[in-house]
């Protein structure tokens, strides 16, 4: 928005204001969809009867590590605020787990 005003000396104040709502509700909006979807599959990945060993934890700890990168390449690759999204997921796994 800075920059598409220093260039062209204007300022369009609603496409400004759209820009910046989809940017940070689609932010919020993929945060918290993907961090509900992981925390379930989680859950019930460690509630199944067919877990291969209740000791064996890697697997999951490598999951809790890449989860904030993913996020934020998903929503970098979708033009959301991937910092957004990012806070939106931690909010939800603190919410949820």
């Amino acid at each position: 928005m800075a920059v598409d005003w220093y260039i062209h000396k204007q300022l369009h104040i609603g496409a400004a204001i759209g820009s910046f709502l989809y940017s940070a509700g689609g932010g919020i909006i993929l945060g918290a969809l993907v961090a509900a979807a992981l925390i379930f599959l989680r859950q019930n990945g460690l509630r199944s009867k067919n877990h291969l060993a209740s000791g064996v934890l890697m697997p999951v700890e490598i999951l809790f590590l890449l989860t904030p990168f993913v996020i934020y390449f998903l929503a970098e690759e979708i033009q959301v605020s991937g910092i957004i999204a990012v806070v939106a997921a931690g909010l939800v796994h603190r919410c949820r787990i």
